[in-house]
């Protein structure tokens, strides 16, 4: 879907969320940084402008068929380190990894869940600015080696390893865990997309029709925020004003997201300017940017719940906990240690 219609609406569904954020995404590949003014003596922030979304969806809900509609992807079927990071082998021979490939581009990473900790955390630093990433080898490799393209840069010197790439990244899977303090890292570098299909969704999926449909327009530019602060002031009076902030008060130890979030949606402005050819970022691009947040909150909060929490947390104030327990296949004890779960998350309040 055409992302100027979608701001053109005067309610934004779930599916124009996802739709949004990962037509940004696609289209960000190239962008440069984000310059934000944060005080009157024009001193700015920098940071990333590229966008990296997550979809977190059922099985057979067609999120691989929805990647293999970008043009400007590069998929990453190999997600071993080497695969996806590269690596140089004692001889100095460069490994040509899917990273290599994606610098410029929009790097797709299906069942993200599959990932390691070491190339999630390898992936942590090349996600972010300035996009780079070093380990030692577990040798000495004859020669210095370097290898440089536009957008990547992947260089050895004795047993010392640098890669450097820049691009966006796609990835997609059926749940989320935030068990460690890599993963939790790695989810934060992401925006969110939690999306539980209907049934109407599937009939249309089955008949061949899309829901999901990413049609990037790629530009090349930095961007600049010097309106900075009155954004700021204006994402913490909505953040306030939506129910959803009771969570982050009761877990203070996930209130951190919140920052992650505000540079999301300065991201998402960057990509509205970018949709009339500006680098600068205005205060109607971030008016209709902060119309995602509350998606992208819920996206958060519920990406770690499987279906069959979401199934309770759907019914729950209109089934018994017998008649849950019955549809799901599980006893009434599982259901009413779920629904104490998610009181405990908050996420029934």
């Amino acid at each position: 879907m055409d992302a100027k219609k979608i701001l053109n609406k005067s309610e934004i569904t779930d599916t124009d969320y996802i739709n949004f954020v990962l037509e940004a995404s696609a289209s960000s590949a190239k962008f440069g940084v984000v310059k934000e003014k944060e005080d009157v003596r024009k001193k700015y922030f920098v940071t990333r402008g590229n966008i990296h979304a997550m979809l977190v969806m059922p099985f057979g809900s067609g999120k691989t068929s929805s990647f293999l509609d970008i043009e400007n992807a590069v998929y990453a079927y190999d997600i071993t380190f080497p695969g996806l990071i590269g690596t140089i082998s004692k001889d100095g021979e460069v490994v040509e990894s899917s990273l290599m490939k994606a610098g410029g581009k929009v790097l797709i990473i299906d069942e993200f869940q599959l990932l390691d900790e070491a190339t999630k955390n390898a992936m942590n630093s090349l996600l972010e600015y300035p996009h780079s990433y070093s380990r030692n080898l577990g040798y000495r490799i004859k020669s210095p080696v370097r290898k440089r393209g536009k957008y990547y840069s992947i260089e050895a010197k004795g047993n010392e390893l640098r890669v450097y790439a820049k691009f966006s990244c796609i990835t997609g899977g059926m749940y989320v865990s935030k068990k460690s303090t890599i993963a939790k890292a790695w989810f934060s570098r992401f925006i969110p997309l939690r999306f539980t299909p209907s049934l109407g969704y599937y009939e249309k999926l089955s008949k061949g029709e899309k829901s999901i449909k990413i049609n990037p327009r790629i530009v090349e530019t930095d961007f600049y925020f010097r309106d900075y602060l009155s954004f700021h002031k204006l994402y913490w009076e909505t953040l306030k004003s939506l129910p959803i902030k009771e969570y982050f008060e009761k877990h203070p130890d996930e209130s951190g997201y919140t920052v992650r979030c505000l540079q999301d949606i300065a991201r998402l402005s960057c990509f509205i300017a970018s949709l009339e050819k500006r680098e600068t970022v205005k205060k109607e691009d971030y008016e209709q940017a902060l119309r995602f947040l509350p998606h992208m909150l819920s996206s958060y909060l519920y990406s770690g719940l499987d279906e069959v929490d979401l199934f309770i947390l759907n019914n729950i104030h209109t089934m018994k906990q017998t008649e849950i327990a019955e549809r799901l296949g599980i006893t009434p004890a599982s259901v009413s240690a779920r629904i104490s779960m998610l009181k405990k998350i908050g996420v029934i309040l």
